[in-house]
């Protein structure tokens, strides 16, 4: 009877409860963090090169220097190692298969393309409309001899790193079990139950990526709602295809769209080795300012129509992410003996 009775604390009808889903997910993920952050900085111990990358990555991020794609690397190699770590983790712990978590998708390539496809359409159209209305000028090529390709690839590669990085922790084990608890909300028999606990979710989360957002100095707050309504077009995509593939190829493109073909800051952080280079005019509400195009109110219209296209591109909701059969094995496989 105690067994029974200690079981039903922690297990419920679709395995782990989602509030100590949601602790463990924390504990392992402050404790991984901070051993692979530790770790890094013990390697780079007494290093002087180390000591002024840091350097200049912070003065990359308070927009006073153009920062190049080993740095930024400083940054996500260490948390995407986490990032998809600790999902695994949880995997294992709560007896699921890790592709409910958002990236369990048997078109997840095609999907990525189209992602980056749209993502490039969608930072070109923002960058053409402030050109257009003159609140962009563009200074010409930026000379970077026969590295231009190189990189080209590389910064591709490092967005990707970031769009896998952000995407995933914000919108990947967090936004499955945060809905799973706000469906709790809902009556078992009640239409909404489903769609409820997920925009709830996805609200609470892109609320969060908002505010990760506002670490940097140069971050506006139509830049602020701009990654709000980006995460909450992310969430879009994920409830209907079921993985967050499309969402992390927007991100991708976007990136490398705005800091390396276009040359203009992302979220005031300026790049190196661009393709461009160019410099906003007039009303920073409407040009962008210091953030770049995102911190301008075009970015609001232009994300909306990101929307759009994800209703267009994926007309049926093959929502795998919440599916009820991955629910039902999950069950089976975490069931108290």
């Amino acid at each position: 009877m105690r067994k029974n009775w200690l079981s039903r604390i922690f297990i419920g009808s679709q395995g782990l409860r989602s509030g100590w889903g949601l602790l463990l997910y924390i504990v392992i993920f402050a404790v991984s963090f901070c051993v692979v952050l530790g770790a890094q900085r013990l390697l780079a111990n007494g290093s002087s090169a180390y000591v002024a990358a840091q350097k200049h990555l912070q003065a990359g991020m308070l927009g006073l220097e153009a920062v190049g794609p080993g740095l930024l690397l400083l940054i996500y190699a260490p948390s995407l190692a986490v990032v998809l770590f600790v999902p695994w983790i949880m995997s294992l712990i709560e007896r699921r298969p890790v592709g409910v978590y958002g990236l369990g998708d048997g078109r997840r390539l095609l999907n990525f393309a189209k992602g980056v496809l749209s993502g490039f359409v969608l930072i070109s159209l923002l960058v053409g409309l402030l050109w257009i209305f003159r609140l962009l000028v563009f200074d010409g090529l930026e000379p970077a001899g026969g590295r231009l390709l190189f990189y080209g690839l590389k910064w591709f590669f490092v967005f990707c790193l970031v769009g896998l990085s952000e995407g995933y922790l914000s919108l990947g084990y967090l936004q499955f079990t945060l809905r799973r608890a706000f469906s709790a909300w809902f009556p078992k028999d009640n239409p909404l139950r489903a769609f409820g606990g997920f925009w709830l979710a996805a609200v609470l989360l892109s609320a969060g990526f908002s505010l990760g957002h506002s670490a940097h100095a140069t971050e506006s707050p139509v830049g602020l709602f701009s990654a709000f309504l980006f995460g909450m077009v992310s969430a879009y995509s994920l409830w209907q295809t079921g993985s967050l593939w499309w969402s992390i190829g927007v991100h991708a493109a976007w990136d490398w769209g705005q800091s390396f073909v276009y040359g203009v800051s992302d979220s005031g952080v300026r790049c190196q080795g661009r393709l461009l280079t160019a410099h906003p005019v007039g009303d920073p509400w409407l040009s962008g300012g210091l953030t770049g195009p995102e911190g301008s109110v075009f970015a609001i219209g232009v994300l909306l129509i990101g929307a759009l296209l994800v209703r267009l591109m994926f007309p049926k909701r093959q929502r795998t992410e919440t599916s009820e059969a991955a629910i039902s094995v999950s069950q089976l496989n975490s069931a108290p003996p």
